[in-house]
């Protein structure tokens, strides 16, 4: 936990004094994002077959369609985080 130099209050979370969030927190997001991006990189790396084919080896699938639009649309989003 932090102390917000404005109210003196320890907090895990967004100061309403500040308007800072604590160190933590930011980490914690950075590091989902880090494991989000290093996700997509995962799954848009590609593969030679033996004839020359490109592949992606690693795939997410689902036996439901839309679950693979919502997939697609979580990775679109995950992209343009920066």
């Amino acid at each position: 936990m932090s102390e917000c130099k404005h109210t003196g209050f320890y907090s895990n979370a967004h100061c309403s004094g500040c308007g800072e969030w604590a160190p933590t927190i930011i980490a914690e997001l950075q590091a989902v994002v880090d494991a989000a991006k290093g996700l997509v990189a995962l799954l848009e790396g590609t593969e030679e077959t033996d004839d020359g084919r490109e592949f992606h080896p690693v795939t997410i699938s689902s036996c439901r369609v839309h679950k693979t639009a919502l997939i697609a649309e979580y990775l679109k989003a995950i992209k343009e985080v920066k």
